[in-house]
Formats: C-alpha cells, sequence, structure tokens
C-alpha cells in the first residue's frame, strides 16, 4: 500500500525514505498507546491528533515540522 503510492508519485529518495521512517514511528507509536499490533484499519482519527499531540508537546517539535 505505501509504496504503491511512493511508486506513484515523483518522489526523491530523502522523501520516500522520511515518509517510511515517519509511518514507522506512528506504527511504533500506535502499537505502544493502544496495546495492540499496528493495523491501518484501526487508525482513527484520535490516534492521529493524539500521535501529533506527543510530537508536539513531549519531543518538542514544531508544528510546521509535524505537519
Amino acid at each position: 500500500m505505501v509504496e504503491g503510492f511512493l511508486d506513484g508519485h515523483d518522489f526523491s529518495p530523502n522523501t520516500r525514505r522520511a515518509f517510511v521512517n515517519d509511518l514507522r514511528k506512528f506504527a511504533a507509536w500506535f502499537s505502544g498507546a493502544n496495546a495492540e499490533p499496528f493495523r491501518v484499519a484501526r487508525v482513527t482519527t484520535r490516534d492521529l491528533t493524539d500521535f501529533r499531540d506527543q510530537l508536539r508537546r513531549q519531543e518538542g517539535q514544531a508544528v510546521t515540522t509535524i505537519n
């Protein structure tokens, strides 16, 4: 699924790597926060909001970086 998306766009190798790293980071956070394995079908809007809040508050990332 992710590879199909990446292959369908003309992203640079660095952008592709950044996408994959961000998805891995989210998947790890999801598994820990929800005490279940990561599955795309289980992701909610609330999960995305909570993950963004963690990046901003606990990791000190700027909003523009998170976006």
